[in-house]
């Protein structure tokens, strides 16, 4: 059985690997959870609106700010953006922000993940999306945590990392 495609101009295709399907494969495509690999069928022009800047010009900043504007478009509560580089020697950069429900969070996260995917970004990992009470986007050199409140507080992961220096919006 073939599933629908999720969004118009996505199709779903078997996720075999061979040389013929990696062709077909956008850098931007992603796995579809019902077991297909989504093809991006749309044409050139609608594949990506105006960004901070070129795909080849695209700095860390540009990725941070790509995703504060993501939060801040669905409504996240206290965005903050830590450079913990010089304290971590697994990731440069720590995004938290807070969502009022689970599926708050879960809407925060999918903005998050598919604007960082018109650039071509695609997350490494993805935690506690299905509970949404604290969900985790591992894109290697930078983590992006969304927390309910209560859970924020509890875990206070700003007040570990204090040592490092908060990123302010441009």
């Amino acid at each position: 059985m073939i599933a629908p495609a999720i969004r118009p101009g996505l199709e779903t295709k078997p996720n075999m690997i061979n040389e013929e399907k990696v062709e077909s494969l956008t850098p931007g495509s992603a796995s579809d959870p019902r077991g297909g690999v989504l093809v991006d069928t749309r044409p050139e022009s609608r594949k990506r609106s105006q960004g901070p800047a070129d795909d080849d010009d695209l700095t860390i900043d540009d990725i941070l700010e790509v995703i504060r504007t993501a939060l801040e478009d669905k409504k996240g509560q206290e965005v903050r953006i830590i450079d913990v580089a010089e304290h971590c020697d697994y990731m440069e950069y720590l995004v938290v922000a807070s969502g009022l429900s689970d599926t708050h969070n879960r809407a925060l996260a999918d903005n998050v993940m598919s604007e960082l995917a018109r650039y071509g970004i695609i997350r490494d990992d993805l935690q506690g999306y299905r509970r949404g009470d604290w969900i985790l986007i591992d894109y290697d050199v930078l983590v992006v945590h969304l927390f309910l409140p209560a859970l924020r507080e509890f875990y206070r992961l700003e007040e570990l990392w204090a040592s490092g220096e908060e990123i302010k919006a441009a």
